[in-house]
C-alpha cells in the first residue's frame, strides 16, 4: 500500500467531503421543475378542456413528470461523499439505500461506468459508485492515484490524466 498523501496524512481531521451542489445538473434540474410546476398549476387553473377527467389525468401525467426532477434535487442536495484517510464513505438520502464503507487497503478494483461513474469495489464485494459530477472529482482522481497500486486502476487509467503512472 503507498503511503497517504501530504493533505490527507494520519494526523489529518479534515477529510475530504463531495457534495453535488447546484452546478449544471441543480440548475437543469430547477429550471425543468419550475416549467412543469408552471404547466402543472395553468392546467388547473384555466384548463384548456372543458372535461374534468381530462384536466386531472393531464395533472396526473404532469406529477409523474416532475417526480424524477424531486428525486433529483433530492440527490443533489443530500448525496454525501466522504473520503478519510482509512475510509471512503458514502451517504445516501434514500430509505432502500444504506450507509456504504470501504477502506482503502481493501480496494481491489477501480472501474469506470458511464451511469455511475467511477466504482470502487473492495474484497468484500461492496461497490461504492463515486460520480463525476461531484466538483472536487480531480482531487479524487489525485487520490486515487496516491494510495492505490496501478494493477487496482490499470482499466481507468486514461480517465485518471496522469502521465507518471502510464509506464508503471
Amino acid at each position: 500500500m503507498k503511503s497517504a498523501p501530504a493533505d490527507l496524512t494520519p494526523d489529518s481531521e479534515e477529510p475530504l467531503v463531495l457534495r453535488h451542489g447546484f452546478g449544471r445538473i441543480g440548475c437543469l434540474a430547477v429550471l425543468c421543475g419550475i416549467v412543469i410546476i408552471g404547466i402543472f398549476l395553468i392546467s388547473l387553473a384555466a384548463p384548456p378542456w372543458g372535461d374534468r377527467g381530462q384536466t386531472i389525468g393531464f395533472s396526473v401525467c404532469l406529477g409523474i413528470f416532475f417526480l424524477p426532477i424531486v428525486i433529483g434535487l433530492l440527490e443533489i442536495k443530500f448525496v454525501r461523499v466522504t473520503i478519510a484517510d482509512q475510509v471512503i464513505t458514502a451517504e445516501m438520502p434514500w430509505p432502500w439505500s444504506r450507509r456504504k464503507t470501504v477502506r482503502w487497503d481493501e480496494i481491489v478494483k477501480v472501474s469506470y461506468s458511464i451511469s455511475e461513474s467511477f466504482v470502487f469495489k473492495d474484497s468484500r464485494g461492496t461497490r461504492l459508485p463515486i460520480s463525476e459530477h461531484f466538483a472536487e472529482i480531480e482531487q479524487v482522481k489525485t487520490l486515487l492515484t496516491e494510495r492505490l497500486e496501478p494493477h487496482v486502476y490499470k482499466g481507468i487509467r486514461h480517465l485518471l490524466n496522469t502521465d507518471k503512472k502510464a509506464g508503471a
